[in-house]
């Protein structure tokens, strides 16, 4: 789910500027209504116990205030209690079907639940009642380009910006939306080490082009120069193009084609391709489809031994407030020296605590028909289990991620269950939208990353730097 669909304290400072003025506006049904104020004050400064306790002391006596409803309805959004925030915000929405602050509550619930159409169908009904409303010109906007059509989103950001050119929130949605219609070229170049003495090292670029509100290109390549211990050092190469369209019923269908080759005699440049089928955006579950034919240079092994695989893959994603949930599946036919076949499935089940923590449950498990030693991890079934945790924080330009997960794990070529630990950094620093530097590092003593056969203990690590330019 996006971050920006948070109510976090930017979107709440609008709050500052609306929810006063119409308490102010409105003569209160009895005197106990003069707290809202109080109780505004309190969630703007993010004090949600007060402003929970002066909002339900309002609605204790005075049961129908519209204004005391809509802001315990944003103290439940603020607290993650989307249920107990749509039942306030749908009952303030019956005492006074017109009333502003409970559309955008609603429109950002539907955001946070996933049902992104229903959210800018919210937005869009404000805007019919207030047209120069400029949180909700922003928020549809926002929203509009959620759903790949950022072209649609123009307008109604020039409107804002020229209803209130200091708008903080105006001025950084027009910034994403310049960034999402402009040519981005992304570079990275990463190192990764295993314990199997694996060494690799990889420089990628790619970029993206979007040429309509339906069309968009894109192209990815790579350099990989590879070690295994002193005696094998391979190098390989690949360039990808790729279109994607977007039908007008939503629908999403995505193809490419490439080309690859390595530095071992004797081996030809190959071809591989991908294509997908996804459902549209706007949804809470989404499907895709696909089907590719790519090169598995991982290693300097599989490198040597030109190993490649059509794969066929089915993945689901589900969104509701504060929980989501991904699955993978996938059956691949390896071509080497000899042909194996792969199965693949995994899922993960995450749920947020507010804007900073969350958590939940990783598994994941494959296995191979043969035990081929070809170059790969190969056993005829591999099982992992984790509970991950992370930590995500934003300072200005400065943003960074931490994730740190126990796991435990079972295959094949070992006896028993093993502990499994893994540790995961990105952090980041924004120049602009789209524009930004980003550092990675993982460790693990995982087998899912197990770049090629071998049997025991096993430790990975990676460390990258990525950064990204939007034109």
């Amino acid at each position: 789910m996006p971050a920006a669909l948070r109510l976090t304290p930017t979107l709440l400072a609008g709050l500052g500027m609306l929810s006063p003025a119409l308490v102010s506006a409105r003569t209160p049904p009895c005197p106990e209504a003069v707290q809202n104020e109080a109780g505004w004050r309190a969630l703007r400064d993010a004090d949600l116990a007060s402003a929970r306790a002066t909002f339900s002391e309002v609605l204790a006596v005075c049961p129908d205030d519209v204004d005391a409803t809509v802001g315990l309805a944003y103290v439940e959004l603020r607290a993650d209690r989307l249920a107990q925030a749509r039942l306030l915000l749908e009952r303030a929405l019956l005492l006074d079907p017109t009333h502003g602050d409970a559309r955008k509550g609603l429109a950002r619930l539907e955001g946070r639940s996933g049902r992104i159409a229903a959210s800018e169908r919210h937005w869009r009904t404000v805007l019919e009642q207030q047209p120069d409303d400029v949180e909700a010109l922003v928020g549809r906007a926002r929203v509009l380009r959620w759903q790949g059509d950022p072209w649609a989103a123009q307008p109604l950001l020039q409107r804002a910006l020229a209803l209130d050119p200091a708008d903080n929130a105006a001025r950084e949605e027009a910034g994403w939306n310049r960034a999402t219609l402009g040519a981005t070229v992304q570079g990275r170049i990463t190192h990764e080490g295993d314990s199997d003495d694996n060494h690799v090292t990889t420089f990628s670029l790619g970029g993206a082009l979007p040429v309509n509100a339906r069309i968009r290109l894109g192209w990815q390549s790579y350099l990989r120069s590879t070690s295994f211990g002193i005696d094998r050092d391979r190098r390989a190469a690949a360039y990808h193009l790729t279109s994607a369209v977007t039908l007008p019923s939503g629908w999403r269908l995505r193809g490419g084609v490439g080309a690859n080759e390595t530095s071992v005699l004797g081996q030809a440049v190959a071809a591989d391709f991908d294509v997908a089928v996804a459902t549209p955006v706007a949804t809470p579950l989404q499907l895709t489809v696909r089907l590719a034919r790519s090169p598995r240079h991982y290693t300097s092994t599989l490198i040597e031994r030109g190993v490649h695989a059509d794969e066929a893959g089915l993945d689901a994603a589900w969104t509701s407030g504060v929980w989501s949930l991904a699955t993978t599946s996938s059956l691949a036919r390896y071509r080497g020296t000899e042909s194996n076949r792969q199965w693949t499935v995994g899922t993960r089940v995450r749920r947020t605590f507010g804007e900073r923590w969350e958590s939940g449950v990783i598994a994941r498990g494959f296995g191979f028909s043969e035990d081929l030693r070809d170059g790969y991890f190969d056993p005829s079934h591999f099982l992992l289990a984790e509970i991950p945790v992370a930590t995500s924080r934003t300072t200005g330009p400065w943003r960074g991620r931490l994730e740190g997960a126990v796991g435990a794990q079972a295959s094949a070529l070992q006896d028993g269950v093993s502990f499994a630990p893994r540790v995961a950094l990105d952090a980041g620093y924004r120049l602009a939208p789209g524009r930004e530097i980003v550092l990675t590092g993982v460790w693990t003593r995982s087998d899912a990353l197990r770049l090629s056969g071998g049997r025991g203990s096993y430790r990975y690590t990676s460390i990258g730097v990525a950064g990204s330019w939007v034109f």
